[in-house]
């Protein structure tokens, strides 16, 4: 979970009715309701009291809700599969940030863009365009080398990590080339400037 919300944090960035931005609302409305009713019997007032604050359609009380059941089917299990080696890739990202931050070249980790190359891992390239959200950098992009990269443990895949270009956009704070489009937005990356225009 810590992961999940540390990746949607930014989708807030986006237009109201983006598709990403309102799955992401939608998965944390279902995991809130599915805590409260899980925890109901154990933090009972707790519960109760968060229930009251749930927007939409209730029941009178969270202890006329059903406890919702963790089975999972095959398909889901395979998507479970595929994200495990996207949180390994995602791991090795995390400690190669973590060196630029203990040498001070950079601050946040959407100062840094990833460089990465791959063999036989289509779970990559199905998600591509999601790596950046996923990594929370500024730039994503797919070498044909891997010198000067370190390794993915047990993986064919391997990492590297430099400061991204460009500047910091005020609303996103992705580096990016910034414009002024209007009178009244300025300043600020294409992709905000599609989602408040």
């Amino acid at each position: 979970s810590s992961i999940y919300l540390d990746v949607i944090k930014d989708r807030y960035t986006m237009k109201a009715d983006d598709p990403r931005r309102r799955k992401s609302q939608f998965v944390v409305d279902k995991i809130l309701r599915e805590t409260i009713f899980t925890l109901a019997p154990v933090l009972s007032f707790t519960a109760e009291e968060a229930y009251g604050y749930l927007p939409g359609n209730k029941k009178e009380s969270v202890f006329l809700e059903e406890i919702p059941l963790a089975e999972l089917a095959d398909e889901e299990r395979e998507f479970l599969k595929k994200w495990e080696r996207l949180i390994d890739v995602r791991e090795a990202v995390q400690k190669e940030l973590e060196n630029l931050r203990a040498e001070k070249t950079i601050g946040h980790s959407l100062d840094s863009s990833v460089s990465l190359y791959w063999e036989n891992e289509p779970v990559l390239n199905e998600e591509f365009k999601n790596l950046e959200s996923f990594f929370i950098v500024s730039g994503i992009k797919k070498t044909d080398k891997n010198e000067g990269m370190v390794k993915v443990e047990d993986i064919n895949v391997w990492v590297s990590v430099g400061l991204a270009e460009g500047e910091k956009c005020p609303r996103c704070w992705k580096k990016r080339e910034l414009k002024d489009y209007t009178e009244e937005i300025k300043g600020i990356c294409e992709t905000c400037y599609e989602a408040v225009k």
